[in-house]
């Protein structure tokens, strides 16, 4: 089935996720994270309703979830039914358009709900407003510096109201500059923040493409999978997450740098062009400047160093020229990187002071982090066997050995960029994977560190390439091989992004297991009849059949 025949079901599919992101706004003001003070459905006669009727708010919210998440899957079947074809033929930008046209269809009925998933954009509001007075966020809490009547401290979660900003001075300053511009109205705020965010998802929508083309995948694939996943619009849209700067400011200054490592002439470690030089260092420049929202950013900045190193000395250029390849590049971007962030650290008045509560972030512990699972269980386990509760020693060990293998596995991805056995983007992705799925504490959120740059890798373009240049294509544009790609990778991350996407409450506070289990039973049931009524049983259980009779045939086969 071609694209264009199957453009009334793609219009189909886009209407019913509109839906759901309707019925996720209207829960939303119910059961979202309003603010304490200031809530503006409180007492109204139509919108209140909402907030009177709890349990049917979280239920719309859990069926508009499952039905943006059915949407997305159908949506990626549609994509993946189109007939194998280069990875840039003459539709893929029209079906990338249409996908932006979905970004903005399933995200508008979220930007003027309240905050949802999560409550972090009122502890942006409080360290904004802290720094606004002239206090220190990064010595203060926002109980500590504004007080706990405070209109913004009100709606901050308990454990966060005496804890410093771990963000980087640029998120601080802007933070600084939305207080400024709306001082203590809530809602202003809450929106100026999300704007940001929306300028976050608007970078990884310009760069998501252009990554996906260097890498020799389908665009429109890496986009359905990194771009219109739920997360993005759950967490970076709805939860007004500073991680959407990060992210966006770290894939276009990849991007650029890896435009002007293109144009970096073989074998040479000075630049021949001066438009090479600038490219490559003014992406330096945005990647450091995404660390200073948040600190893992500056990973991507090391594979762009070795992607760099391995154009400039090649490997039959022996093993001394290439060392001194590593350490050109590397000196050069540090000392851009390093130049950045003291420029910003200098210009927000906070100096390396940002850098003592970088650790802020792991007060809480849960049980989505492998070695905090396992210090854990540890520590339960002595207790039971009388040598008692050694918790934190166990912590301590398992968190020093965890970023020891961290840092080894980042350091041999990196090994691999250099030899050309990995492409950059992928060892990006690749990396991020390993750093959240090893740190003590993990949010759902945090997964798109690595999901977002993974899907530009991972994809495929439908097809084998010869080594070299996609054929009819301007052979500057790409310079790697189209990689040969693997069903079962693009799978794993459907079904990571497909399960993450239900494991939070509404109100991004905690709930009783039970109530969540029972919302996302009801949701998906919901999600799944509406999907039926609308596409058709025997379309929407398609695979499911294909997946059953393909067994049976290798059964009768063997």
């Amino acid at each position: 089935m071609s694209f264009a025949a199957s453009s009334d079901r793609f219009a189909l599919i886009r209407r019913f996720g509109t839906t759901g992101s309707i019925l996720i706004a209207l829960g939303g003001l119910g059961v979202g994270a309003q603010p304490v003070l200031q809530d503006p459905v409180r007492g109204a006669r139509f919108f209140g309703l909402f907030e009177r009727t709890l349990a049917a708010s979280a239920t719309m919210v859990f069926v508009g979830l499952a039905i943006l998440v059915l949407a997305w899957l159908l949506l990626g079947r549609v994509l993946l039914a189109e007939p194998r074809q280069n990875c840039r033929g003459a539709a893929e930008g029209d079906r990338v358009a249409m996908m932006r046209k979905i970004v903005v269809l399933w995200s508008a009925p979220l930007v003027l709900a309240p905050p949802m998933f999560s409550q972090d954009v009122y502890s942006y509001l409080a360290h904004g407003m802290a720094a606004r007075r002239g206090l220190d966020p990064y010595r203060y809490g926002p109980a500590d510096a504004l007080g706990h009547t405070d209109v913004f401290v009100r709606s901050v979660p308990t454990i966060w109201q005496n804890t410093p900003s771990p963000y980087g001075p640029l998120f601080i300053v802007i933070s600084r500059w939305i207080a400024a511009a709306t001082e203590y109205h809530v809602v202003a705020a809450v929106l100026a923040h999300r704007l940001v965010a929306l300028a976050g998802v608007g970078m990884i929508l310009w760069a998501l493409p252009r990554l996906a083309r260097r890498c020799g995948t389908d665009q429109a694939k890496a986009f359905w999978l990194g771009a219109l996943n739920p997360l993005v619009f759950l967490h970076l849209v709805s939860g007004a997450h500073n991680d959407s700067l990060m992210i966006g400011l770290m894939l276009v200054g990849v991007e650029l740098s890896l435009r002007g490592v293109r144009d970096w002439p073989q074998g040479r470690i000075a630049p021949g062009r001066p438009r090479a030089l600038l490219e490559t260092l003014g992406g330096a420049v945005v990647v450091t400047a995404a660390a200073m929202v948040k600190l893992p950013a500056e990973l991507a900045l090391g594979f762009v160093g070795v992607q760099l190193a391995g154009k400039a000395a090649p490997a039959e250029a022996g093993l001394p020229r290439r060392v001194l390849a590593v350490g050109a590049a590397g000196a050069v971007l540090g000392l851009v990187s390093l130049a950045v962030t003291l420029l910003l650290s200098w210009a927000g008045g906070y100096r390396l002071a940002w850098t003592h509560t970088l650790g802020a972030a792991a007060k809480t512990l849960n049980w989505l982090s492998p070695p905090t699972v396992i210090a854990r269980l540890g520590g339960y386990l002595g207790e039971f066997i009388g040598l008692g509760n050694h918790t934190d020693s166990v912590i301590t060990v398992t968190w020093t050995l965890t970023t020891v293998a961290a840092g080894c596995a980042v350091g041999w991805l990196m090994l691999k960029t250099l030899q050309g056995r990995i492409h950059p983007v992928g060892g990006i992705g690749v990396a991020f994977t390993i750093v959240v799925a090893l740190l003590p504490t993990i949010h759902t959120w945090y997964a798109l560190w690595a999901l977002v740059p993974l899907s530009a890798w991972v994809v495929g373009c439908g097809q084998s390439h010869p080594p070299g240049p996609h054929p009819n294509t301007d052979p500057r544009e790409n310079s790697d091989n189209c990689p040969v790609v693997r069903p079962e990778h693009r799978k794993a991350l459907v079904v990571v992004i497909t399960v993450l996407s239900f494991m939070a409450y509404p109100s991004g506070g905690f709930s009783l297991p039970f109530i969540l289990l029972f919302g996302q039973t009801t949701g998906i049931a919901a999600a799944i009849a509406l999907g039926a009524l609308v596409f058709g049983w025997q379309w929407l259980t398609a695979p499911l059949s294909e997946q059953w009779n393909r067994r049976e045939r290798r059964i009768g086969t063997s």
